[in-house]
């Protein structure tokens, strides 16, 4: 086998992948590709996005059963223009890291599972959950209620921390990937 890395983008969606690759050409990796489940929402409508995480290894890996803590949205654009966000602290009542540590769950070799993006509405947005150096947790959310064309750019990114003794290992997705939409 050797070693390569790739991104394929299809419409709305786009893999990315890192790892062996087999004589058949396949890749020998986790992967993870975002997705839409339209092409068009109107606008005040929150979109709904996901992002399907899929073990090509012959190998299980450990992934939190919700993206809070370890999906993270990296970036939103509307018209090819960075929309700004904006960040506040969520009080918890226990450490962040153990929510994600207590979601962890086998993803066997061969099997995909899918992570729902948060979002919310009045107005729409897309919010997502990070784990700070400090151990504690914020939110980023980004409006996405103007017309436009949209790009929403994610990434898998489990705190190596959230490991846990009893399971298989975090399940590593290296890259982003992105999806587009529009609105209305």
């Amino acid at each position: 086998m050797r070693a390569r890395a790739f991104v394929i983008a299809l419409t709305g969606v786009a893999v990315v992948a890192c790892g062996p690759v087999g004589d058949d050409g396949r890749a020998d990796a986790v992967t993870a590709e975002l997705r839409s489940g339209r092409d068009v929402y109107r606008s005040g409508t929150a979109p709904r996005l996901s992002l399907t995480v899929h073990n090509d290894t012959q190998g299980s890996c450990s992934i939190p059963k919700h993206g809070i803590g370890s999906l993270l949205v990296t970036s939103i654009t509307r018209d090819g223009t960075a929309i700004a966000s904006a960040s506040r602290s969520i009080p918890t009542f226990a450490p962040p890291l153990d929510a994600v540590r207590a979601a962890l769950s086998p993803l066997a070799g061969g099997e995909s599972t899918a992570l729902d993006v948060e979002t919310q509405s009045s107005p729409a947005a897309v919010v997502s959950h990070r784990i700070e150096a400090n151990g504690t947790m914020s939110a980023t959310t980004w409006p996405v209620d103007r017309p436009g064309e949209y790009t929403v750019t994610a990434a898998l990114r489990i705190p190596d921390d959230a490991s846990h003794t009893g399971l298989p290992p975090l399940c590593a997705v290296p890259g982003t990937s992105s999806v587009g939409f529009t609105v209305e």
